[in-house]
C-alpha cells in the first residue's frame, strides 16, 4: 500500500458579525477599572504629598516609587491592568485581522475604541514601560499577519516598512507626551535627542560600570530577577529579603542611571554561565513560538507571542522576561487570552478553514 497525501483547502470568508453591543460592554468595563485605578493612584498620591491635584498625581506617585521603594501601586492596580490590556489588544487583533484578510470599512474603526481607553491604563502606571510594550505589540501584530498573507515578496516588505516607521514616528510623539506626566520633560538641557540617547544608549557605559563593581554574594538566588517568585512564596508564609524591580543607581561622567540592559540583572544573579544559559533558553523559546506564530493560523498563539515578545526589543535596556512575564503573569496571560478567544473573537472571526486529507492507493 502506497500513501498519497491530498490537500484539499476549502476556503470560507473571514465574516466579521456586527456586535456593537459586545464591543459597547467592552468599553463600559474598561470605562469602570479605569475609573477604581485612576482612585488608586490619586489617593495615593495625596497621602504622599501632592499638591497639585489632578495634574501632579503622576508625577507624585513616579517619585516615591523610584526613589523611596517602599510603595507599591497594588495587585488590584496589576490585574486591572491586565484586564484592560487583554481587551485592547483582543480589538486592536480583530481590527488589523479584518485589514488583511477581508474588506477594510470605515466602521471596522470601532476596533480601535477599546485600544484608545487603554492609554489612561499606561499613564497611571507612573512609567513608559506600558506604552513601549503597547507599540511593540501593535508592530509585531501587524508584521505577523502582513507575512502570513504576503509572505517574503521584496515590494510587499517594503510597504509593510511604511507602516512601521509611521508607527515608530507615533510612539516617539507619545514618548515624550508621556514625560510630561512624570516631570521628564523636555528642557535646554534635555533635548530630545539627549534623552532619546539617554534610552537608547546609555544602558552599554552603564552596564561597563556595573561589571566592573565587586559583588556582594548573597545566600538568596535571583533577588534582582525573579521578583514575582519572590513575592509568590512570601504568600505561603515564608520569610524572605524584600526584592525590588528598581536597581540601584550607578554614576559615570555626571550622568546616574539605573538601567544597565537585561544582562546587569543576569550576571548579578547568576554570573556570566547563568546570563549565557538564560539567553540561550530565551533564544529556544521565542525562536519556536515565533515560526508557530507565522505558520499556523491559531489566534491565542499569535496574541500570545505578541504581547510576551517585548523583553525581545527591550533586552538592551533592561530585563523584561523574568520581571514581567516570569511565574503567575504568564498564567494570567493564558486564561486572559483564552477567554477573550472563547467569548470575543470568535463572536466575529470565521478562519479559513484547510483540510489534509490522506487518500490510500
Amino acid at each position: 500500500y502506497k500513501t498519497k497525501q491530498k490537500n484539499f483547502v476549502y476556503k470560507y470568508k473571514t465574516k466579521f458579525f456586527d456586535n456593537n453591543i459586545l464591543l459597547l460592554i467592552v468599553s463600559l468595563i474598561m470605562l469602570l477599572l479605569m475609573y477604581f485605578s485612576f482612585k488608586d493612584v490619586y489617593n495615593l498620591s495625596l497621602s504622599l504629598g501632592n499638591k497639585d491635584s489632578i495634574s501632579g498625581m503622576i508625577k507624585t506617585v513616579r517619585y516615591a516609587l523610584e526613589q523611596h521603594q517602599i510603595y507599591s501601586l497594588g495587585r488590584w492596580m496589576t490585574y486591572r491592568l491586565l484586564i484592560a490590556q487583554t481587551l485592547a489588544y483582543t480589538y486592536i487583533y480583530m481590527f488589523f485581522y479584518k485589514s488583511f484578510f477581508d474588506k477594510f470599512k470605515i466602521i471596522d474603526i470601532k476596533f480601535l475604541v477599546p485600544g484608545i481607553l487603554f492609554f489612561p491604563f499606561m499613564i497611571f502606571t507612573t512609567g513608559r514601560m506600558e506604552l513601549m510594550k503597547f507599540f511593540i505589540f501593535v508592530t509585531v501584530i501587524i508584521a505577523i499577519l502582513y507575512k502570513r498573507k504576503y509572505g517574503n515578496f521584496f515590494n510587499k516588505n517594503i510597504k509593510l516598512n511604511f507602516l512601521l516607521i509611521i508607527f515608530a514616528t507615533i510612539f516617539i510623539s507619545l514618548f515624550f507626551a508621556f514625560g510630561n506626566f512624570t516631570g521628564k520633560v523636555i528642557t535646554k538641557n534635555h533635548s530630545p535627542f539627549v534623552i532619546l540617547s539617554h534610552y537608547g544608549g546609555l544602558s552599554v557605559p552603564a552596564l561597563d560600570v556595573v561589571l566592573n563593581q565587586t559583588f556582594i554574594e548573597d545566600k538568596y538566588i535571583g533577588q534582582n530577577t525573579l521578583v514575582n517568585v519572590y513575592r509568590v512564596i512570601e504568600k505561603f508564609g515564608v520569610t524572605l529579603p524584600k526584592v525590588e524591580y528598581f536597581l540601584p543607581f550607578v554614576h559615570f561622567e555626571g550622568i546616574d542611571t539605573n538601567v544597565y540592559t537585561a544582562l546587569g540583572r543576569y550576571i548579578k544573579d547568576f554570573g556570566y554561565l547563568g546570563m549565557m544559559v538564560i539567553m540561550f533558553m530565551l533564544a529556544i523559546i521565542y525562536t519556536f513560538f515565533y515560526h508557530k506564530s507565522i505558520n499556523e493560523k491559531g489566534h491565542i498563539i499569535t496574541l500570545l507571542y505578541a504581547t510576551l515578545s517585548f523583553p525581545l526589543f527591550l533586552s538592551s535596556i533592561d530585563e523584561r522576561f523574568l520581571l514581567d512575564i516570569f511565574g503567575m503573569p504568564l498564567v494570567y496571560d493564558i486564561v486572559l487570552f483564552y477567554v477573550a478567544d472563547k467569548f470575543i473573537i470568535r463572536q466575529y472571526i470565521k478562519q479559513k478553514i484547510n483540510h489534509k486529507v490522506i487518500e490510500t492507493i
